[in-house]
């Protein structure tokens, strides 16, 4: 039975899934106050993915079709290896919930070049506010919780003119994450998605609180599988909406400027 309680303060404890069988596993989805979030369960899936192929994933493009309930099991069913690609299900009661396939591309060439972010000019995570004391601020303490420590750059409230609809922060996890690659992985995936609604939310102001949006699918690629084991900035924007349906990206940064990771997904929003 779901219950609403806040997610735990640890990625480890949540990351947790079990083998069944050849390519099958168990797992719970994590209660977020009774419901649920798809990083969570992208992240598990992850997991289940990378232990089959014995690699961590480059990866992932996936699809919503269905809702997760909370602390009820669920399982996730990884297929054979199609070339670089592992397609993986994840179920409850026996109806599907995501759709998605995970690549394990292997190092090819002497290819590689990045231009590092330059953010010299962003004030250090430890110079400002802790989540509870922004939520306390704003009247949201309750939900400073759970595994990740945020602290937000982006100015709260309404844009002003001329303003970039863009979230930034910085995000560390609150306890230690195993050292594995493929943990690694699927922290990161947890990250990708974590909170996608930031981006939409700095697009509406006031207006998100009355829009009820729903992930359709999501896409990550993984730049440098860096351990997630510091503050890494986060910016996340939405530029477009189109007849009920919204993208958003993200870009996920160490310290020094590195980019680690990059994501994009739609959302949509209620009739």
């Amino acid at each position: 039975m779901t219950t609403e309680r806040p997610p735990r303060a640890a990625l480890a404890d949540l990351l947790q899934i079990e083998r069944q069988d050849n390519g099958l596993y168990r797992a719970a989805p994590e209660s977020f106050w009774g419901g649920y979030a798809c990083g969570d369960l992208l992240a598990k899936m992850a997991l289940a993915a990378g232990r089959e192929a014995n690699a961590a994933a480059t990866s992932l493009h996936a699809s919503f079709v269905g809702q997760a309930i909370a602390d009820e099991p669920a399982t996730i069913c990884v297929s054979s290896a199609l070339g670089a690609q592992r397609t993986v299900r994840m179920e409850q009661r026996g109806a599907p919930i995501c759709d998605a396939a995970f690549r394990f591309d292997p190092r090819a060439g002497a290819l590689a070049y990045q231009s590092p972010a330059r953010l010299d000019g962003i004030v250090a995570p430890e110079e400002l506010p802790s989540e509870a004391e922004t939520g306390a601020l704003e009247g949201w303490a309750m939900y400073a919780v759970g595994p990740v420590e945020t602290r937000r750059v982006s100015r709260h409230g309404a844009l002003a003119a001329n303003e970039e609809p863009t979230w930034t922060g910085w995000l560390a996890p609150r306890a230690p994450i195993p050292t594995d690659p493929i943990s690694t992985v699927a922290a990161l995936v947890f990250l990708g998605e974590y909170r996608s609604h930031w981006g939409v939310e700095r697009r509406l102001g006031d207006a998100f609180f009355s829009t009820e949006l729903t992930l359709n699918d999501f896409a990550l690629w993984i730049h440098a599988p860096v351990r997630w084991d510091d503050y890494f900035f986060v910016s996340t924007r939405s530029d477009v909406a189109a007849e009920g349906r919204t993208l958003s990206r993200r870009e996920i940064f160490t310290r020094r400027g590195a980019l680690v990771a990059s994501a994009a997904w739609q959302l949509s929003a209620s009739p």
